[in-house]
């Protein structure tokens, strides 16, 4: 496969259901197109998130790619590949330069056209919520997520591209978050991340609540994507009445060459 160093969406239209890939696609996020010249690709945003875009299949080389994938200087050591079948895992398996995982994750994403919640807990007294903006956007960090380095390039990148919430608790430490990994084509990419000694009182919930109200003021639908045993998530998904688009296979690679 080669990279298109210039990628013109208007000239070789591309789509993607999954935001990380679209927002590659779009230029919205950092990443590479590739093509082996029969109208398949592969789109990787610089996070490792991957997705093999099939047109013409009869014309596409699984051994090709696999070589590539081992070969390729631009590719991290660590990827992950959306919704892969198993005739593109069994090549993997069986290759002696590839360590791989494959686990099942659901893909919902927020489809009503107004506020519809179940259940959620009310905010504790004292706790605050508010927008990320260019004030708090560094307390962020507390969380560890690497929003810059594994996302966006820079602060003012996320505040343009991007939203999110922040809960702060009585003494004003931030203790959740919700905002966009990626956001593109009116979708955009749910992380959230609760500080661990407060977990379990619900602020998950309520700060994806406030990310689906600003999602809505900006028409944008939030999408969420977890491990299918990842309980807690599912639940706050649910909590939230997230509409589940699929389940698929989700394949990890740790290239053992590098």
């Amino acid at each position: 496969m080669q990279r298109i160093h210039k990628y013109n969406a208007e000239l070789e239209p591309l789509k993607s259901n999954f935001p990380f890939i679209s927002s590659v696609i779009n230029g919205i996020q950092i990443g590479f197109v590739y093509a082996d010249g029969f109208d398949n690709y592969y789109v990787i945003n610089k996070a490792g998130f991957s997705e093999l875009i099939l047109n013409n299949e009869s014309k596409f080389s699984t051994e090709g790619f696999v070589d590539f994938i081992a070969e390729c200087d631009e590719i991290p050591t660590y990827i992950h590949i959306y919704n892969a079948t198993g005739q593109l895992i069994q090549p993997f398996r069986s290759d002696d330069r590839f360590n791989i995982k494959t686990r099942q994750r659901k893909q919902m994403r927020y489809l009503h056209q107004s506020l519809n919640f179940k259940s959620l807990k009310t905010l504790p007294n004292g706790y605050e919520i508010e927008e990320i903006n260019n004030n708090n956007f560094n307390l962020l960090e507390v969380f560890g997520l690497k929003i810059l380095s594994n996302f966006w390039n820079t602060k003012e990148h996320f505040l343009r591209e991007g939203y999110g919430i922040l809960i702060r608790n009585e003494v004003k430490m931030p203790v959740s978050v919700c905002y966009s990994a990626s956001c593109s084509e009116g979708v955009s990419e749910i992380d959230v991340a609760t500080i661990e000694n407060y977990r379990g009182k619900g602020l998950a919930g309520i700060a994806t609540s406030e990310y689906i109200k600003l999602s809505l003021k900006k028409n944008v639908n939030a999408n969420w994507d977890c491990f299918t045993d990842n309980i807690s998530s599912l639940q706050t998904s649910l909590k939230c009445n997230f509409t589940e688009l699929k389940t698929y296979t989700f394949l990890s690679i740790y290239n053992k060459l590098r």
